[in-house]
């Protein structure tokens, strides 16, 4: 179902490279949950690669185009090899739970799975392989990215999880105590302002986006004060952690996260990271941490003159990418 397009001329000139065409793959009481189309401005026939972009925002603020939210070499990858991108919104926190997060990246991907739905969209002769999806996303978006292996690893071809939100029961994310967020610091909050959207919430309220600065407060309090972890719930299919103990398979991944990341720590990164290749040696894997880091520390340089996808970090990973995708 079309919808209508976003406005804003930072969009435009972010994405000056592709066409977009804005669907939405559900409806929720009435209210669309919409994805953006990305294709590539002269797009010929023929078998076409597809990727999919999770937008990050600590599962509480965001949308599927914010520009700040995008890698830049993300998107050069993308025309690199003249894919088709599919980036979604999904229901936000506190208005959602987590499960329900997780109901809508099952139904984004049951929609983009049935014949047609895409295609549908596409320039005629236009064939885009759903069989060998490239899965991105960053921070919030880095932990729908491993929920995508978790739950169709048939249908994708690798998975970049950008400083994933990954260990959710951590203090980090459940405790009340002073945390020195983003840099240079964000302030300290007064919990009473989430408190009181929570109260004054009916229970029938859908979010499907928050354009920052909206809603940053909620999502500052949330991780300040260690409420992100109620908002979220408890149930296992939730936590990557304990999601690789149920799996046999995986696709192939790279996960990238800076040192010194002071939001999402590295912490929850290097613990997955050696439970994941514990329990699937034989998955290929690749670990980037960013020295001196910090979250969203692969946003690129654009004034560095060179593509993004040149720029010597990225290159170990992009490799073992396109070692599997485009297949």
């Amino acid at each position: 179902m079309p919808i209508a397009p976003i406005p804003g001329d930072s969009i435009a000139a972010k994405y000056a490279g592709f066409e977009i065409i804005d669907v939405a793959y559900k409806r929720v009481t009435g209210t669309d949950v919409p994805a953006s189309i990305l294709l590539p401005k002269g797009l010929k026939a023929g078998r076409t690669p597809v990727t999919v972009h999770w937008h990050g925002g600590g599962l509480v603020v965001g949308q599927r185009l914010f520009p700040d939210w995008y890698a830049d070499w993300v998107l050069d990858l993308t025309l690199e090899h003249n894919a088709i991108a599919v980036s979604p919104d999904y229901r936000l926190l506190p208005e959602a739970t987590g499960v329900d997060i997780l109901e809508d990246a099952k139904d984004l991907y049951a929609w983009l799975l049935k014949p047609g739905n895409l295609a549908q969209y596409l320039p005629h002769g236009v064939e885009p392989d759903l069989k060998h999806i490239l899965v991105t996303g960053e921070s919030a978006g880095g932990w729908l990215a491993l929920q995508s292996g978790f739950q169709i690893p048939q249908s994708v071809a690798a998975v970049i999880a950008h400083y994933p939100m990954i260990d959710m029961k951590s203090a980090h994310f459940t405790e009340d105590y002073h945390k020195e967020l983003f840099d240079p610091p964000a302030p300290q909050l007064d919990r009473r302002l989430l408190d009181d959207h929570i109260r004054e919430l009916s229970g029938k309220e859908v979010i499907t986006s928050r354009l920052p600065p909206e809603g940053v407060p909620l999502l500052l309090i949330a991780f300040q004060s260690g409420r992100f972890g109620s908002m979220f719930g408890q149930q296992s299919e939730l936590y990557p952690l304990e999601q690789l103990d149920t799996v046999s398979s995986f696709p192939p991944l790279w996960i990238l996260h800076g040192d010194k990341d002071n939001v999402v720590p590295v912490e929850g990164t290097r613990k997955f990271a050696k439970a994941f290749q514990s329990k699937l040696p034989e998955v290929p894997f690749h670990l980037s941490i960013g020295e001196g880091g910090m979250h969203g520390f692969d946003n690129h340089d654009a004034s560095s003159g060179l593509p993004a996808t040149l720029t010597d970090w990225v290159k170990p990973g992009v490799e073992l990418v396109q070692r599997y995708w485009p297949s």
